[in-house]
């Protein structure tokens, strides 16, 4: 059984990144806002980081954070600069608040009342570990795991898996500690030190492999926890604007781009064989799915590639 915590206050500072979507954001703020141990076992500073929404978006935006009663500061990036520019944004605002702690969410998120609690009850437990992950639920009032703490990733196939995906939140704690290969990006939580000692997050990507990247280059080896007792409720798809096929063709031009671009950069070696099948087996995929408008952005982000180019801000 956990020992409770001692009596001693930990600064968090916590960064939420968002992009067109008020509601959620505003969700994801209550939650927050809400969180037992506030005052006692935390002081709290929350920045929102906003990646350069439209004007009318923004402002209903700042008009609500104005009306809440907590202390939440509001910025806006003036252009589209991707999720690891608007997390380190908002983490560069911190700054002055010396935070202990560092809690990185996507607006998509809603918080369980104890779970900054847990995870600071594990992070002094175990200071070893480099970054933590929760317990992801699928959906908002989910009873589906969707991952614990994180994911296995399998860079031949470029696919990864969510450990303890798909399992009944019942099961929860007769579930047993496996290894991660990095934390889900939508709740990272870690020491101040660790992300200052590799600079904050790489900003080449845009969108997606931001996690993996930070992994891959803090000291090694880095130790990966999960924290069964913290429970994060995500929606999902919000970092790139909700559903639709407009959506879907931004995340197929960013999620092939930065594919590509983590595998040449630690997994040179499988790069031809990745870019290749890609080539080959995405187009036939589209076809079988009758997926037509998605050839064109795929086809853009594997020029972009070997072009050098940076990413496009692809709307």
């Amino acid at each position: 059984m956990s020992e409770p915590l001692a009596e001693e206050l930990h600064r968090v500072g916590v960064v939420v990144a968002t992009w067109e979507d008020t509601e959620q954001t505003l969700g994801c703020l209550r939650s927050l806002l809400g969180l037992e141990g506030a005052g006692g076992v935390f002081e709290l500073r929350v920045v929102v980081s906003d990646d350069a929404s439209s004007a009318p978006v923004f402002e209903e935006l700042r008009r609500a954070v104005q009306a809440m009663a907590g202390e939440v500061e509001l910025l806006r990036g003036s252009e589209r600069s991707g999720y690891a520019a608007t997390v380190n944004r908002g983490i560069a605002a911190l700054q002055d608040f010396a935070p202990d702690f560092l809690w990185v969410l996507n607006n998509d998120t809603r918080l369980d009342p104890a779970a900054l609690k847990a995870l600071i009850m594990a992070a002094r437990q175990q200071p070893q570990v480099a970054i933590w992950g929760s317990t992801v639920v699928a959906g908002i009032q989910g009873q589906t795991i969707e991952c614990a703490g994180g994911y296995r990733y399998f860079p031949m196939s470029t696919r990864n898996a969510g450990v303890h995906a798909s399992r009944p939140l019942s099961e929860l704690q007769s579930l047993p500690t496996e290894s991660l290969h990095y934390v889900h990006g939508a709740a990272m939580f870690f020491p101040a030190s660790v992300l200052a000692s590799v600079g904050g997050l790489c900003e080449d990507y845009f969108l997606y492999f931001e996690e993996q990247d930070l992994v891959r280059r803090l000291p090694q080896p880095a130790e990966l926890g999960w924290c069964r007792g913290s429970l994060v409720y995500h929606v999902g798809a919000a970092s790139t604007g909700g559903g639709g096929a407009g959506r879907s063709r931004m995340q197929q031009y960013y999620e092939n781009l930065s594919t590509l671009r983590f595998t040449g950069r630690f997994y040179p070696w499988l790069l031809p064989w990745v870019f290749g099948s890609r080539l080959l087996l995405k187009p036939l995929l589209f076809a079988v799915r009758r997926e037509w408008q998605l050839y064109s952005p795929f086809a853009l982000a594997m020029a972009d590639y070997l072009r050098g180019r940076p990413a496009r801000r692809y709307q």
